[in-house]
């Protein structure tokens, strides 16, 4: 069984998303630290809670941080950060791959609970 609540990766990412970006903003008032680069990591979060909701059960018992789709979106958000002119465009791939790889999980996850 998955955990819930304040025991997952994800609900801690939440947060610290949601009290870096006013303390970054405050730090440097003059260039607004780019909230796009955050985007990645809620397509994840949404990603991990659409698990959830079909009940992934990951035989593997592998951490959430242990994923492709976790470190795809950390280093997007990063080379987000670091270089914020980059064009939109390269957002559609790494929301490609996040979707992607949840699709595929949440189906297995719906095959192995209907016994395909």
């Amino acid at each position: 069984m998955p955990k819930q609540g304040t025991k997952t990766v994800e609900f801690w990412l939440t947060v610290g998303l949601t009290v870096i970006t006013p303390i970054l903003n405050a730090i440097w008032p003059d260039a607004q630290f780019p909230k796009e680069a955050f985007y990645a990591m809620f397509v994840w979060i949404a990603g991990r809670a659409t698990q959830k909701y079909f009940g992934l059960s990951d035989a593997s018992g592998n951490p959430s941080y242990k994923t492709s789709e976790f470190w795809t979106a950390v280093i997007y958000s990063i080379v987000v950060a670091v270089f914020p002119d980059l064009p939109q465009e390269s957002f559609i791939p790494v929301v490609t791959y996040i979707t992607g790889r949840t699709g595929i999980k949440v189906k297995q996850s719906i095959d192995e609970k209907n016994g395909k």
